[in-house]
């Protein structure tokens, strides 16, 4: 798998679990999460949540990436949500439910015997698990940290920390939870290439994904990819050639808003430095299943 600028954010992404406790059949059951069409945010970040008995609730172990560190004690089984000192936030890939989920089931959850304490074993919380170990608390134990309000003219609840984490106005908007949409993993001579091209100052974003030629289909197969970018004048000012495969493919694009919700991939070029009026040609050569696909779009930079 390619090792990309971005791959920080990407991995930030990925909820990992952390000494949780696997649920079984001997677990008591305390109810099912389910899809809401309220949205949660930490400092304008969304942060994914669910409702619970009329409650928002959200995964114990996304604050890691919200500027939070999450300390387990094997020999007590507890875990402590703890202010690390960060000031970034990088939040997780947050989508609102379609209509036709709201209300249905996400997940279902257990009572739960580790302890959960707010800060330094100072405040304990109620937490409940789901099957894999993933603990979940109401959000408004975050209150500790800060102040938890409830905003209903944009239906959401919104959580402030304001001892120097970032609060500036996220770059993230919500978006509507992906429909399921069929893949394949190989072309056939009536496919097609989607894509597009972005740039900001000096670097060049080429995202892309295949549709299949009746346009009912996606495919994430392997291939390579080679694109020059021209300043207006028509002279080459760079130029990036890279070998992709399946596991590249991501949702991440549709959560930047640079792409609808099928999973495309991306290639970066910076260091072209500032762009001639601000404007740049980009061509790509796209290899893959025995097919060339070129594609050319004119970009403005972004400064």
């Amino acid at each position: 798998m390619r090792i990309k600028r971005m791959l920080s954010f990407i991995l930030s992404f990925i909820m990992v679990i952390s000494f949780g406790v696997t649920a079984y059949a001997e677990d008591i059951y305390a109810g099912s999460l389910k899809y809401s069409n309220i949205a949660t945010y930490i400092n304008h970040f969304p942060i994914p949540s669910y409702n619970f008995n009329g409650e928002t609730y959200i995964c114990l172990e996304t604050l890691g990436t919200y500027g939070f560190d999450l300390i387990w004690n094997d020999n007590d089984k507890t875990k402590c949500a703890v202010r690390n000192g960060e000031t970034e936030i990088t939040p997780c890939q947050t989508f609102m439910p379609r209509s036709d989920q709201v209300g249905k089931e996400y997940q279902k959850i257990y009572e739960c015997d580790v302890k959960v304490y707010m800060g330094d074993h100072d405040k304990l919380v109620k937490c409940y698990k789901d099957m894999d170990g993933y603990l979940y608390i109401n959000a408004n134990e975050l209150s500790y940290f800060g102040k938890v309000d409830w905003v209903p003219e944009v239906n959401a609840v919104k959580v402030w920390i304001g001892d120097g984490l970032k609060m500036d106005e996220s770059m993230f908007p919500l978006k509507p939870d992906p429909y399921p949409i069929k893949y394949y993993d190989y072309l056939e001579y009536d496919d097609k290439i989607s894509w597009n091209a972005y740039s900001a100052g000096g670097e060049v974003i080429f995202i892309m994904a295949f549709v299949d030629g009746a346009g009912e289909g996606y495919i994430t197969c392997p291939g390579s990819v080679y694109f020059t970018v021209y300043d207006s004048a028509g002279n080459i000012i760079g130029t990036h050639s890279e070998y992709f495969t399946p596991d590249d493919y991501s949702v991440y694009q549709y959560f930047l808003g640079l792409t609808d919700n099928k999973l495309s991939t991306y290639f970066w070029l910076d260091g072209l430095g500032k762009m001639p009026d601000g404007k740049a040609y980009v061509r790509a050569d796209v290899t893959a299943g025995g097919y060339t696909f070129t594609a050319e779009s004119s970009v403005e930079a972004i400064y």
